[in-house]
């Protein structure tokens, strides 16, 4: 029995496991009363990032348009309401002082980026009014959106990362534009 035990403790040596004979192992302590709340810390993800659903959602109801239509259908409507109700949701931010970091230390919203974020989307809405007749029928709305959408990013970027995917979430639909 003796040389069993010596050779489990050279086994656990050699795969430098430490092994103490003599800790007792005591009850297992809950160090507080449950209350039954979950707390997933994301519960202001919708608010936090309000414009850029809102943005998100245009996108995606107008290609939703045109595939149940089969052709590219004028998305005019829908990208004005969604950058009017993205600046609202972005101006309601800031008057409300709203803060959170949904993305820590890489995705923050505080005052000092929801107001560019409020004027940035505000200034979008005559230049949708002044090119409606230059564009219809045309991926030209979904393609403003996601450019709107790369400069929101960029305005509440917190780290390299999430200013890089803003950028090129920016400037690839205005590529697309211009070509």
């Amino acid at each position: 029995c003796m040389r069993r035990q010596h050779l489990d403790h050279l086994a656990l040596d050699q795969g430098r496991v430490d092994v103490h004979d003599d800790q007792a192992l005591g009850p297992a302590v809950q160090p507080g009363r449950l209350h039954g709340h979950v707390d997933t810390g994301s519960s202001g993800l919708g608010r936090e990032l309000g414009a850029e659903h809102l943005l998100l959602g245009g996108m995606l109801a107008i290609l939703g348009l045109e595939m149940r239509n089969g052709r590219q259908s004028d998305g005019f409507a829908l990208a004005l309401l969604s950058v009017a109700a993205a600046a609202a949701a972005a101006l309601w931010l800031y008057a409300t002082g709203f803060q959170g970091a949904p993305f820590p230390d890489h995705f923050s919203v505080d005052q000092a980026a929801a107001l560019p974020k409020a004027v940035l989307l505000a200034l979008a809405l005559p230049v949708l009014l002044i090119s409606r007749d230059d564009f219809a029928e045309t991926p030209y709305y979904t393609l403003v959106l996601a450019s709107l959408y790369g400069a929101c990013l960029v305005i509440s970027s917190d780290s390299f990362p999430t200013l890089f995917l803003g950028i090129e979430s920016m400037s690839l639909p205005v590529s697309a534009l211009v070509v």
